[in-house]
């Protein structure tokens, strides 16, 4: 029969720290894993300071509530960001109707580097017999 002295045992400080690393790598894996909603989260606390930030001068400068100047702040933040799209609009279609102007006629340049039998098109199902 085994003694209780031949007997091994697991050491308490191992077991602590093997625990303590897995229990980081989880929470690491975890952090990984959830890195889109940490960020969303991230872009709404933001966007509340942002929100807040506005609405702190409207609500101390006119008898309205606080959320009523948080609704305000918002529809100032939307109306900024849609004007600007609006004003800034036709320069961006110009540039855009400039760059497929552009870029059609020198993909076309490229057509050399093709592999032999290759005809460009991008099908990937091969009409040639196996």
């Amino acid at each position: 029969m085994a003694s209780s002295s031949d007997s091994k045992g697991v050491d308490p400080a191992f077991a602590r720290r093997t625990l303590y690393v897995f229990g980081v790598a989880a929470g690491l894996f975890l952090i990984w894993q959830l890195s889109g909603v940490l960020l969303l989260a991230f872009s709404a606390v933001i966007v509340a300071v942002l929100l807040r930030s506005i609405s702190d001068p409207i609500a101390a400068r006119t008898p309205v509530s606080d959320g009523l100047a948080v609704a305000l702040a918002g529809l100032i933040v939307v109306t900024v960001l849609t004007g600007s799209f609006w004003l800034s609009g036709p320069c961006w279609l110009s540039r855009r109707a400039s760059l497929r102007r552009t870029f059609p006629p020198r993909r076309r340049n490229c057509a050399h580097w093709s592999p032999p039998g290759h005809s460009g098109s991008r099908s990937r199902v091969s009409t040639a017999p196996a």
